[in-house]
């Protein structure tokens, strides 16, 4: 069972990131955007680190990564005309390659 407190932590949207990059650009420091807006310095710094190597940043999250597929149309072709073939095969023998490689 969990004892910690639930965690306040949020994600800047884009117009807060683009607002704290702003104020870097316009030669504040850390205290004083920290001040002006509120959020915490690792927050602050972490932004700022973030899109200090790029020349044209976005400031819109990018899509989770989502897990890939295990196999490709090619494997589960391959799957289905060995099941064909042998209908009796067991999981072991359909999962073992063949020489062909499929």
């Amino acid at each position: 069972m969990c004892t910690h407190p639930k965690s306040s932590w949020k994600e800047l949207t884009p117009a807060q990131r683009a607002r704290i990059w702003t104020r870097h650009l316009d030669r504040y420091l850390v205290p004083e955007i920290i001040t002006l807006k509120g959020h915490p310095q690792g927050t602050v710094c972490a932004t700022l680190k973030r899109y200090g190597g790029t020349l044209n940043p976005t400031f819109e999250s990018k899509p989770w990564s989502r897990r890939l597929k295990k196999t490709s149309a090619q494997d589960d072709q391959a799957l289905l005309q060995a099941t064909d073939a042998d209908t009796k095969a067991t999981l072991y023998a359909l999962a073992t390659l063949s020489k062909s490689g499929y």
